[in-house]
């Protein structure tokens, strides 16, 4: 199933809140929805689903036009080209379990096929239904979803409500969705998860959209980085070695090199995730243990975070990394946009093979990228 480019432009009052966005997703794409409870994500997903309806604007969903306004015209929810799965959903039932229709005997290489690996489904499916935790619920709808035929899904809530156990292992399935076919819309609440799942990003605030773009350009953009600040500096590297001493992988990245518990081959680009709290920072001419360590750089800029830390912007080629420091530390180092460092990340999180476009951090000509206090 090939993904459907989806096109909004809609506003609509509930009470005190509005929402008025103007979004587009591109086809194929794993695009999270990210913002705060009352941000207006589950708003707009009924919009798309049909379950709600705007005040005025215009929903297109690949070459069909849900949602008109000015033509007055409304494609009903049940012949929208679109799946639904959220908190609450369930899949089918049969006599002995769970069932998901159309992926009994799948052959090998066929859609079903795939889905049910990505998304280790085969124990669940030969499990009794009254066994089954309502996260494996979850996990066998949104299965269900992907097999439907249905090139959009909209995904919302996925791992609302979870322990951190089912939570985790619901966020790495939902990880391994992209490059499946069907274009996926992932309304959360976390820019973390987001950076895990997604390709792209849409930041709500307010019922408004606040940012958006890739997750690699959002990640690494300072004017941005207010809102995406937790979710570290996404990028991509290509394997270059392997340290024989801890077993740790090698990926060339910007200026340097960082290492990653992965199993991958020489020449592959994986896409990784470099947490802010796990990036160090050395002065530029300080001993590294050998030359491979770290990541030469010039910091671009300084930005408070609301614990009270700094984060360290480090322009390393053309990778820009985050370094969260206490204030202290900054001072200590003497920090300032423009000082040459060495950026030191204990260890690369991976992703999943690279998807995004090279990175795409440049400072814009004339730009001052450290915030007035």
């Amino acid at each position: 199933m090939t993904g459907a480019a989806i096109d909004v432009v809609v506003g609509l009052a509930r009470g005190d809140f509005t929402l008025d966005v103007a979004v587009s997703v591109r086809p194929g794409t794993v695009t999270a929805l990210v913002g705060p409870t009352g941000a207006g994500k589950t708003l707009l997903i009924n919009c798309l689903a049909g379950r709600d309806h705007p005040d005025r604007g215009r929903i297109v969903i690949g070459s069909l036009a849900v949602f008109d306004s000015d033509r007055r015209s409304r494609v009903p929810a049940a012949r929208r080209p679109v799946a639904v799965v959220t908190a609450g959903a369930r899949a089918p039932q049969r006599r002995q379990g769970a069932d998901i229709p159309g992926v009994k005997d799948a052959p090998e290489g066929s859609v079903a096929a795939q889905v049910i690996a990505r998304l280790q489904l085969a124990p669940l499916l030969a499990m009794p239904a009254a066994t089954l935790a309502p996260w494996q619920w979850r996990q066998l709808a949104l299965g269900g979803a992907l097999v439907s035929g249905r090139p959009v899904i909209l995904v919302d809530g996925l791992t609302e409500g979870l322990e951190p156990g089912p939570r985790d292992r619901l966020r790495a399935i939902a990880a391994s969705l992209r490059g499946l076919g069907p274009t996926i819309l992932y309304a959360c609440h976390d820019v973390r998860e987001a950076a895990r799942v997604a390709e792209d990003a849409i930041l709500l605030e307010d019922g408004r959209v606040a940012a958006s773009g890739t997750v690699t350009a959002l990640s690494q953009s300072p004017a941005d980085h207010h809102h995406f600040a937790d979710a570290g500096c996404v990028t991509e590297g290509r394997v270059c070695g392997k340290d024989l001493v801890s077993g740790l992988i090698e990926l060339k990245v910007g200026s340097g090199i960082v290492r990653a518990a992965a199993s991958a081959g020489i020449g592959q680009r994986l896409r990784i995730r470099l947490d802010p709290l796990q990036v160090t920072i050395a002065p530029a001419d300080s001993a590294a243990r050998t030359a491979r360590d770290g990541m030469p750089g010039v910091v671009r800029s300084l930005m408070p975070h609301p614990s009270g830390d700094l984060d360290v912007g480090i322009a390393c080629g053309d990778v820009l990394v985050w370094s969260r420091q206490p204030q202290a530390v900054a001072e200590a180092l003497a920090l300032r946009p423009g000082s040459p460092v060495r950026a030191l990340a204990t260890a690369a999180e991976v992703l999943g093979p690279s998807t995004d476009a090279p990175p795409v951090w440049r400072p814009r000509q004339g730009s001052n990228l450290q915030p007035s206090a």
